[in-house]
């Protein structure tokens, strides 16, 4: 890897244009840690503006 991955990370509330993206970046997260992803652990992530678009909820 070169460089520090942290200058080029941009890190902002989700909106619906990156929803999807913000998905794609957790799953390869869990994959990375966990060496496979179980597509049925984690709901909230097929709609995360729905699952976290409460009050007092940030993603």
């Amino acid at each position: 890897m070169k460089g520090n991955p942290l200058e080029t990370m941009h890190i902002q509330q989700i909106t619906k244009v990156y929803e999807t993206e913000a998905k794609e970046l957790v799953l390869k997260g869990l994959e990375e840690h966990f060496g496979f992803i179980d597509a049925t652990c984690n709901p909230d992530l097929e709609s995360i503006m729905a699952s976290y678009s409460q009050e007092k909820t940030i993603f």
